[in-house]
């Protein structure tokens, strides 16, 4: 068990790792964030953030969909769901060609 007052460690020791470009830790540390604090919204926007960077399409639509059911008017989240988006379309559009 992770002790309660662990929480924002873990959401620092998420961020600090993707800001390194460690995006497998980030990611792990914020996908255990999540299964322990499922309303840790920031662990949700990091793992949506690794997600879009990694070019992981799935991951990111799973983090923003479970982000944006906490908070649907968060603009990070928002931005990010642009972006996978236009991802997407992109991709959709090179495949049809």
């Amino acid at each position: 068990m992770i002790w309660p007052h662990r929480r924002s460690l873990m959401i620092e020791a998420a961020a600090f790792s993707a800001a390194r470009g460690e995006f497998g830790r980030a990611s792990a540390i914020a996908g255990l964030a999540v299964r322990q604090w499922p309303d840790e919204l920031e662990a949700h926007r990091i793992i949506a953030a690794v997600a879009l960077d990694t070019d992981n399409r799935p991951l990111a639509a799973d983090a923003l969909r479970a982000g944006l059911g906490l908070a649907p008017a968060d603009p990070n989240l928002r931005q990010m769901q642009a972006a996978l988006d236009s991802m997407t379309a992109a991709a959709g559009s090179a495949a049809g060609q």
